[in-house]
């Protein structure tokens, strides 16, 4: 759909190039007159053929999110116009996504969540994070830690602040390219892990030791459908899940402080 525009330019000037041939034709009006007909067949046919059916699905999409630093849950989508059934756990009037939920999970259009509403919390698994290494080195503080998750999950994205400037940066032992010895941070997502067979994330980063550094976690898990915590109806056979995007999924946000995360390790293994 966004290619719509410049498919009618293109459309119109390949028609100006056909037109020296169309000149030749001596039957230019019979012509004309059978093509606006075929048109407007077309039109009448893609009229009836608008509807949903369960050849023709309707795509839609639902997560649950809970923020654990706020101690929070919504329902949120990615539909600008809601159905029966995103209304059912949305309501009639749902809030703006972005009033209530900072970081939304990126999809092929770059596009956010556009609906939220308040969901109640459920006690769902927790990652853990374990310290590594944490030691300054000629004014430089270098810190490994691990992201381990405690339920089955699909993906993992690590998010910290734009404009900070690592000097090295890697995840599960692969350095992170950069242009650069010091690394800027162009975008707020570091990196998204694809997860197998319970598999965790290494991060190991090194900065300079003034600079303060807090990273933020989002784990997704697919399996919002079949939770036992969750009954969540079946869509209707006209309906599917939304593609290019994560829907039907269970997102679990996190913000982690390196110096807290160093006391706890030193009080009580995180």
């Amino acid at each position: 759909l966004k290619m719509l525009v410049i498919s009618c330019v293109f459309s119109v000037l390949l028609f100006g190039l056909f037109i020296p041939v169309f000149g030749f034709y001596k039957v230019k009006g019979t012509l004309s007159y059978i093509f606006y007909l075929l048109a407007i067949g077309f039109f009448i046919s893609a009229h009836f053929s608008s509807s949903f059916s369960s050849e023709r699905q309707k795509p839609n999409s639902l997560v649950y999110y809970q923020d654990v630093d706020k101690e929070e849950a919504f329902w949120a989508t990615y539909d600008n116009i809601l159905d029966h059934w995103t209304k059912g756990y949305l309501g009639e009037s749902p809030m703006e996504a972005s009033a209530v939920i900072e970081n939304a999970s990126g999809s092929k259009y770059n596009s956010g969540y556009s609906y939220a509403a308040k969901a109640p919390n459920k006690s769902i698994s927790q990652f853990e994070v374990e310290l590594n290494r944490d030691t300054i080195i000629d004014n430089n503080r270098e810190v490994t830690f691990t992201i381990i998750p405690k339920r089955h999950v699909n993906q993992i994205s690590l998010y910290a602040e734009e404009g900070l400037r690592f000097i090295s940066l890697s995840f599960n032992g692969e350095n992170m390219p950069g242009e650069s010895d010091s690394q800027r941070i162009r975008s707020k997502e570091l990196v998204r892990h694809f997860v197998s067979d319970k598999d965790s994330l290494k991060v190991a980063y090194r900065i300079s030791k003034e600079v303060p550094v807090t990273f933020t976690v989002m784990e997704y898990s697919y399996d919002l459908m079949e939770h036992p915590q969750f009954k969540i109806n079946k869509r209707a056979e006209d309906m599917m899940p939304k593609p290019f995007i994560i829907t039907d999924a269970i997102i679990i946000k996190k913000r982690i402080d390196i110096d807290s995360l160093y006391v706890i390790e030193n009080d009580t293994i995180n």
